[in-house]
């Protein structure tokens, strides 16, 4: 009479345990890495000189993800300096495109990325057309899915820099990214979502900060 009893119950034990594989949350990493900053550089400065998103050109990936990290990226800078001015790719383009230095815009960064140096004749014409300090430069470094031993892992790195535009340089640098692994048996975490960590994390990385108030803070070039 034992021996059904006992059957009963590895089934039912390896069917708790089965169901608990299934319902396990994903396994999310974060991480970002300040790769580079000027002395002179704080994080106040970019709450009181605001940021303009530019256009993703470099980096992997069709442009149409590359314009989504671009406008998740100035959702960040929004999230994270709510009072400052942060404008969006598409309002930057829009903004100089009446000017004709949309496509001065996008020679300064083509330049750069073949370069990577800033020229300096085109960020002063820039410089005196939109109304922030910053311009943020990001270049989506991988954004990856595999399947592998019943598990799904995603991946989204993103590399991003603050260009001083009265300064004519480079101020700081880092990456941002996000991980994921989770079962195939569970409904996937949306590609947009790692976005979202991975440019989060990025912004999160921009400084240091000093927790002085702004005009207490020094700017030099």
């Amino acid at each position: 009479m034992s021996a059904p009893w006992t059957r009963w119950i590895v089934v039912a034990v390896l069917a708790v345990l089965w169901g608990c594989a299934v319902i396990q949350p994903p396994q999310v990493s974060r991480q970002h890495d300040v790769q580079f900053v000027v002395p002179s550089f704080y994080r106040e400065l970019v709450g009181a000189g605001g940021v303009a998103v530019l256009p993703f050109i470099g980096g992997v990936g069709p442009e149409g993800i590359r314009n989504d990290a671009a406008f998740e990226l100035a959702q960040a800078y929004r999230r994270a300096f709510p009072r400052s001015t942060v404008m969006t790719r598409e309002d930057l383009l829009r903004n100089l495109r009446p000017q004709g230095l949309d496509q001065t815009l996008v020679q300064l960064i083509t330049k750069y990325e073949n370069t990577q140096k800033l020229d300096p004749s085109l960020m002063l014409r820039l410089g005196q057309s939109v109304s922030v300090r910053y311009l943020a430069y990001g270049r989506l470094v991988r954004f990856s899915e595999k399947d592998d031993a019943g598990q799904r892992q995603k991946e989204v790195v993103v590399y991003s820099e603050l260009w001083d535009l009265p300064c004519k340089t480079v101020v700081w640098s880092g990456t941002g990214s996000e991980r994921v692994q989770e079962s195939l048996q569970q409904a996937g975490t949306p590609m947009g979502d790692l976005f979202v960590g991975a440019l989060s994390e990025a912004v999160a990385a921009v400084g240091p900060a000093t927790g002085k108030k702004v005009e207490q803070v020094a700017v030099a070039c």
